[in-house]
């Protein structure tokens, strides 16, 4: 799994968990620093990714993210206006 796939996925994880948990549940404070480390990864190789999320596409800086087709956190962020995340 590239690093850019991994980074979402565990933000997408680190999201739902925020949404099940109260906010001084263990649960969400380790889902949000394993987010964090991981993004921190991929800030060693890129300082300052970015995604765009087209409809059911994810883009990583100019490059799409074909494992990520049709990941149903793209059409979610889409759906709530977000389509573009600088880090």
């Amino acid at each position: 799994m590239s690093e850019p796939v991994r980074f979402l996925t565990s933000f997408a994880q680190s999201v739902a968990t925020m949404a099940l948990y109260g906010p001084s549940h263990p649960a969400r404070q380790r889902a949000v620093d394993g987010a964090y480390r991981i993004l921190r990864d991929l800030q060693v190789h890129d300082a300052k990714p970015e995604f765009s999320f087209l409809g059911d596409e994810v883009v990583y800086g100019a490059l799409p993210l074909r494992e990520m087709r049709d990941w149903e956190w793209a059409a979610r962020l889409a759906a709530a206006g977000v389509q573009r995340r600088e880090f």
